[in-house]
């Protein structure tokens, strides 16, 4: 069914200084992928067999412009990634005030068993299908058997003093808001939503595609972004509504349809990284 799109632009010049004290059982578990679940909590009581790995404390460097809540939390989960974890537990949180511009954060790593149920969004991944149990959004008074939302965002992950930046723009799953009433055609109709969002990531392709050739700098990028969000977003809904359209006339047209979005990732395998590397000019 019809789903919502959501760009997402956060522009952080943000280096913020890392302190990380590792656990004996840090080198325990391998690196966890982009892909796979991950939870970000606000304490550990529901966790069960949880293994600790590591403190991570970020402050400001002093040479910070704007360090986000977000951008602080996500810099903290990709190094739990790195120690093998699945959990990063938040156990402090300094807001900006007058000594620093920058959200402060410190917190404990953890690898759990199951980080799966506390996730917010998926990362698209082909290595990462969709599952019924991903879809909890409340299915009470819902008109469809099932709904996927997902959001592409676009954030900046890093910078360079030489003036590169480097762009992440990813397509995600937002499992609570998306939903799923099983039925005896639970195999199909979780088929027909892994489309939209595999089509939704054809359209993240496309507008990594459109800023790498389109945006040579970050001041570029910044100046056409509305833009090419614009024209991203009435292509995707247009190709969302023209899906839905066909395959709930004739349920046929799904081998169709499964035929096309393969050729496509195909096609973009070239932008399929979630990373786009502006220049300096």
């Amino acid at each position: 069914m019809k789903k919502l799109l959501f760009l997402a632009l956060l522009f952080s010049a943000c280096a913020p200084q890392m302190e990380l004290t590792k656990s004996p059982s840090f080198n325990k578990y391998p690196t966890v992928e982009p892909y796979e679940a991950f939870a970000l909590l606000p304490d550990s009581n529901l966790l069960q067999n949880k293994v600790f790995l590591g403190d991570i404390i970020i402050r400001d460097a002093g040479f910070t412009v704007d360090c986000d809540f977000e951008t602080v939390v996500q810099l903290a989960a990709e190094k739990s990634r790195k120690l093998g974890g699945n959990c990063f537990v938040l156990t402090r949180h300094k807001k900006p005030g007058l000594s620093s511009s920058c959200h402060q954060i410190r917190g404990k790593v953890y690898h759990i068993d199951n980080a799966a149920q506390f996730e917010k969004t998926i990362l698209w991944h082909p290595n990462r299908p969709l599952k019924i149990e991903n879809f909890r959004g409340n299915t009470e008074n819902r008109p469809f058997q099932a709904v996927t939302f997902y959001k592409i965002h676009s954030d900046i992950k890093s910078y360079t003093l030489a003036g590169k930046t480097t762009l992440s723009i990813e397509a995600r799953f937002v499992c609570d808001d998306s939903y799923f009433k099983k039925s005896q055609n639970d195999t199909q109709v979780l088929q027909h939503e892994q489309l939209h969002f595999d089509i939704a990531e054809i359209y993240a392709r496309k507008f990594r595609k459109a800023i790498s050739e389109q945006a040579i700098n970050y001041n570029q990028y910044r100046a056409k972004y509305e833009i090419l969000m614009a024209e991203i977003r009435k292509e995707l809904l247009l190709k969302q509504d023209e899906y839905d359209a066909e395959v709930y006339k004739d349920p046929s047209q799904q081998t169709k349809w499964n035929s096309w979005v393969k050729t496509e990732l195909a096609q973009m395998e070239a932008f399929a990284s979630t990373d786009v590397v502006l220049g300096t000019k």
